[in-house]
């Protein structure tokens, strides 16, 4: 900043303690230039009595001018002093103590901080402020983070904080999850909570999954789904208000990797699938027990289907695709073509449809052993089970009784 600009100027003209400091100096130097013109006048109307008399007057005269430009000099210098520490020390609004949560963005300039700081009334003005952080050189030592700052902190505190990264202890944020919750329907709680990040995170669907996460966690290779949709565990979660969306996907996968891999470690030689498609049978189990004593009993209903090769027809499969699903799968929504939509395509759809809890993925590996086919939502949440199409016409009926 160019202490010279006429902005600068301006800002220095304005400012009520320098303005006062200018016309008091003005005053004083008025003064002065009077009385040393009086002391010519009168040095002057005097006769010159002698050659000598006249030296001693000039000698005289000589060493008050150089008295003056010494004290014109230092009430010069006195007058830097004053204007700088009316900077440093200036104030926005010494009445107001309150302490206001400031958020200065990674990556922001100096120029966008000074911005953030007039608007949030930290400063009085922006040229104050600019003209500390360009004297010292602090435009690339202002730290990203949350800040604690008053209206009546001086300008040297406010830039001493944001310089040094007195930041506020970001608050520990509960993050609760619920099992069946989708990747999509994860950002709508992150964005109900306030996480900036919660539209990219909903867009993760189908986006390809990152290479550093393939390499770190290995279950997320293979022939599969290219998504992390299954793989972000349902749990609750105590996470940083700053943290970051992929250091939240870590987290949730990392919970996978803790609780899920052991397990399947263990189990994978008793059954025929793959952990994808565990994962993926385990997302619709999910989605229709209500009840945990369901869910191997469900369990054994796709299984059974899936070894006869008959479809699935999974209502959760189809909202899965539908823009805008409703409670009820209507029969215009069955036309929809996608692979998910396990009425028009037979075995399981390509992935999970949703991120299943640790109970629905154990009984898609260990399902009861039933002769179901059909089962049917009764208003309590629990269903009625059927071994044949007669029998799940009937309790058809007897559910919406």
């Amino acid at each position: 900043m160019n202490i010279f600009s006429k902005d600068f100027i301006e800002y220095i003209k304005k400012h009520p303690i320098i303005s006062r400091i200018i016309k008091d100096l003005r005053k004083f130097a008025v003064r002065s230039w009077i009385v040393m013109v009086r002391l010519r006048r009168k040095i002057g109307s005097k006769t010159a009595a002698g050659a000598s008399d006249l030296r001693n007057a000039i000698q005289k005269n000589s060493k008050n001018r150089w008295l003056n430009l010494a004290l014109i000099f230092s009430v010069f210098l006195l007058l830097l002093f004053l204007v700088f520490a009316s900077i440093l020390f200036e104030v926005a609004n010494r009445f107001d103590n309150g302490n206001y949560a400031v958020m200065i963005p990674k990556g922001a300039s100096a120029a966008e901080v000074i911005t953030i700081l007039k608007k949030k009334n930290i400063v009085a003005s922006q040229f104050g402020i600019k003209f500390l952080i360009t004297f010292f050189n602090l435009e690339n030592k202002i730290q990203a983070g949350t800040y604690n700052l008053s209206p009546s902190m001086n300008l040297l505190e406010v830039v001493h904080r944001i310089t040094q990264g007195k930041i506020v202890p970001p608050r520990t944020v509960k993050l609760i999850i619920p099992e069946g919750t989708s990747i999509y329907k994860i950002g709508v709680l992150l964005e109900k909570q306030g996480f900036a990040f919660a539209e990219d995170f909903k867009n993760l669907t189908n986006q390809p999954i990152p290479d550093n996460l393939k390499k770190k966690y290995i279950f997320l290779n293979g022939d599969k789904n290219d998504s992390l949709e299954g793989y972000l565990f349902p749990d609750t979660y105590y996470v940083s208000e700053n943290i970051e969306m992929y250091a939240l996907v870590d987290l949730l996968l990392k919970r996978f990797s803790e609780l899920v891999i052991p397990f399947w470690v263990e189990v994978q030689g008793k059954t025929k699938y793959s952990l994808h498609e565990i994962i993926t049978l385990a997302s619709i189990i999910e989605k229709e027990a209500v009840y945990d004593f369901e869910r191997p009993i469900i369990s054994s209903v796709y299984h059974n289907r899936l070894n006869i090769n008959m479809a699935l027809e999974a209502d959760p499969t189809v909202k899965y695709v539908l823009e805008n699903p409703t409670k009820r799968v209507y029969y215009k929504d069955l036309n929809v073509d996608s692979p998910y939509n396990t009425y028009k395509y037979r075995g399981l759809p390509p992935g999970p449809i949703c991120n299943p809890g640790y109970y629905s993925i154990k009984y898609a590996i260990y399902p009861d052993e039933t002769d179901y086919l059909y089962f049917v939502a009764k208003k309590d949440g629990t269903h009625i089970f059927s071994k044949n199409w007669q029998e799940h016409q009937k309790a058809r009926e007897e559910a919406n009784q």
